[in-house]
């Protein structure tokens, strides 16, 4: 089963303690590896383990569409690049709150 397929199943945020005590928020991200949603703490997670982060650097990017009828690759490569310029957003808006904080 796919990341668009599922993403209605999939809870988005959800607060966790962590092992200070504090509640921390996680976010359900779709593995761009693997395809499984994981819970990440860090809004630009990309991969759901060590393993998946190393087929990445090996270049299998969004190996799990192999399978997958043609029309629904497209949902999924669509739904990754969307996620990218969400991820890219924010990391600009960041940038320029530290440049506007930096200017002061």
């Amino acid at each position: 089963m796919s990341c668009v397929s599922r993403i209605v199943d999939c809870p988005t945020l959800t607060s966790v303690t962590n092992r200070w005590g504090t509640a921390t928020k996680t976010v359900s991200l779709c593995c761009r590896v693997c395809g499984r949603y994981f819970p990440a703490s860090r809004f630009d997670a990309l991969t759901c383990s060590s393993t998946c982060r190393q087929r990445l650097r090996r270049g299998q990017d969004l190996a799990y569409l192999n399978g997958l009828p043609e029309r629904q690759q497209q949902a999924e490569r669509e739904f990754h690049a969307a996620n990218d310029r969400l991820i890219a957003a924010h990391r600009n808006a960041g940038a320029a709150k530290h440049k506007v904080r930096d200017l002061k």
